[in-house]
């Protein structure tokens, strides 16, 4: 059986609300909590799930972000906590960032979430999806040259770009197509080559600007 990925809390310092936290995500996860003074000098937090826990990124956690990019076996980071939603840029920037959970989030919440991170997807709050929709710039070079380049997509394609434009997670998706998490998976890999996008916020803000346009395909 391959071992549980490793989670890793990490604040600029212990306070009794994370220390608390820790303790009731250790009955779900193999957790440790540690500050970023001390994190320098973990060597085993390759492929692990690194959360953030901060209500805002700052100087030195922003680094920390920079300082993984480019890495064989990058950890998968979350930011946890958060007070006031972050804009698109930073999840462009920095595509080791898959993951957001709000300060007013429940357990059950950070469990499900966390379990996504772990099954390689993104975890973020429906509010954040809709604004980085909402607040995507209406053209682009990339997207003028996927609009005019006579694409076409499946009618998979458009089923699984629809369901992800809500911010419903793989295996959400999965669900509501009874297919498996990895061929929700493959599609989307497929899709971001067929895109001419990055990662899936690109995807899903192609998909509100051209979702409709698009040609299709029979599945």
């Amino acid at each position: 059986m391959e071992p549980l990925k490793k989670i890793f809390l990490l604040c600029e310092q212990k306070t009794v609300q994370n220390t608390a936290l820790v303790s009731l995500l250790s009955e779900f996860f193999n957790i440790q909590q540690t500050t970023l003074s001390s994190f320098s000098r973990i060597s085993d937090y390759q492929n692990a799930v690194i959360l953030l826990d901060s209500p805002e990124l700052t100087d030195r956690l922003h680094a920390l972000l920079i300082s993984t990019n480019g890495k064989t076996a990058a950890p998968v980071i979350a930011l946890l906590n958060v007070s006031i939603l972050p804009g698109r840029n930073i999840f462009l920037e920095q595509p080791r960032l898959k993951g957001l959970f709000q300060d007013t989030d429940s357990v059950e919440t950070l469990v499900r979430g966390i379990n996504a991170l772990i099954a390689g997807d993104y975890y973020l709050p429906t509010a954040l999806v809709e604004n980085l929709i909402s607040s995507s710039p209406e053209t682009s070079d990339s997207t003028t040259q996927v609009s005019n380049s006579g694409l076409k997509l499946t009618r998979r394609e458009k089923q699984i770009l629809s369901l992800a434009k809500t911010g419903a997670t793989n295996h959400e998706i999965a669900d509501q197509l009874h297919l498996s998490e990895n061929t929700i998976k493959t599609h989307l890999y497929n899709l971001y080559r067929k895109l001419n996008v990055r990662n899936r916020i690109e995807a899903i803000e192609w998909a509100r600007r051209h979702l409709a346009e698009a040609a299709i395909e029979p599945a």
